[in-house]
């Protein structure tokens, strides 16, 4: 009877670990086939191909960043704006830093976006700066101006103290140049008018930074989304003639970075 028992025990283990082997098998090929399958046929694909890997895309960033330095530079020329007296702000990921592997990994991992996943992303990878991000931000404190970076990354709370802590280390690793970063204060915070204000204002009272300044008039704004600039709404301006008065500060004072992979844009609907 004994001998029955411990057959049949040995034969159950046997079709356990053979169905937990295929199972395991299985569930590494769907994975596979997700992985690819998702990347290749996504709608993002072709706009992660662009961003990621064109010459292009390399050269736009170039070209954006020299014409605004220039302009910048006959913008002190013509007011005759003395060093520390003005400023420019910049939005920081898809404006000075390349945040795309973000997008990939979701794809690779067929996982959706989360507030999770955003923070181990910005906290635990050093993200590469977009071409010429570096000598756009340093150029522009030779020129005498200061540097302020305005981004949605979330600043408040304990967690926010180590994506702040993050984002120094990544910026300083690409040698960027700034004189103070200003976060957002929770992770629904995505208007940025008040940060603005701030700077302007010298009152930093409502606002997370890693250093106030005081005020300073902001000569010149950086984004690659249409709500990085004061006061423009993408449900407003998506329906608006591109030829209309709304977009003339582009090119002089607001300068526009490309990004096809995210942005408020994607609340649009094709028409």
């Amino acid at each position: 009877m004994l001998k029955k028992i411990m057959l049949l025990l040995g034969f159950s283990l046997i079709l356990a670990s053979s169905y937990a082997d295929k199972n395991q098998q299985k569930e590494a090929k769907e994975n596979k086939e997700c992985s690819n399958e998702a990347l290749i046929n996504s709608k993002y694909y072709a706009a992660m191909l662009w961003y990621r890997n064109s010459a292009e895309m390399k050269a736009l960033y170039r070209q954006i960043f020299s014409n605004a330095e220039d302009t910048i530079s006959d913008t002190i020329m013509h007011e005759n704006l003395k060093p520390k007296t003005w400023g420019v702000a910049l939005a920081l990921d898809a404006t000075l830093l390349d945040d795309s592997g973000y997008a990939l990994q979701k794809l690779n991992t067929c996982n959706p976006e989360s507030i999770e996943t955003r923070y181990t992303y910005e906290t635990k990878n050093t993200l590469p700066a977009t071409p010429g991000a570096a000598e756009l931000s340093c150029g522009i404190q030779e020129l005498g101006g200061k540097v302020f970076i305005v981004t949605n990354r979330n600043g408040g709370g304990e967690s926010g103290i180590n994506t702040m802590a993050a984002t120094i280390q990544n910026l300083n690793h690409n040698e960027i140049c700034y004189d103070s970063v200003i976060f957002a204060n929770d992770s629904t915070d995505s208007n940025k008018n008040p940060r603005f204000n701030a700077i302007t204002s010298g009152d930093y009272e409502n606002v997370i930074s890693t250093k106030q300044q005081r005020a300073t008039p902001l000569i010149a704004y950086f984004g690659s989304n249409i709500q990085d600039f004061p006061n423009l709404k993408q449900n407003i301006l998506h329906n608006v003639n591109g030829n209309n008065e709304e977009f003339d500060s582009f090119g002089a004072e607001y300068f526009m970075l490309p990004n096809p992979i995210s942005g408020s844009w994607q609340e649009n609907q094709l028409q």
